[in-house]
């Protein structure tokens, strides 16, 4: 754990040193403004707004869906069974 654990601390330095940030504060808030004047355009702002109503919807599908299959299969069997002692 040790030896695992200084590598990865001595990796860490290595990259931290090579780290030279490309974009400054100017460029951030350049591309934040120019994030506001998309989200302000209608169609985008729908568009946006729809993938986050489908992201919270597939949040909730993706809950309950461990649930829901076992549910599903059951039905299934019950189905089948039904059938055939017909």
């Amino acid at each position: 754990m040790k030896l695992a654990n200084d590598l990865r601390n001595r990796r860490y330095r290595e990259l931290r040193r090579a780290f030279r940030p490309r974009a400054r504060q100017a460029a951030a808030i350049a591309a934040i403004k120019q994030a506001e004047k998309l989200l302000a355009d209608e169609t985008l702002g729908k568009a946006v707004e729809r993938y986050d109503r489908l992201d919270r919807d597939l949040a909730v599908f993706e809950k309950h869906l461990p649930a829901a299959v076992p549910a599903l299969d059951a039905m299934e069997e019950r189905a089948l069974d039904y059938a055939l002692e017909r």
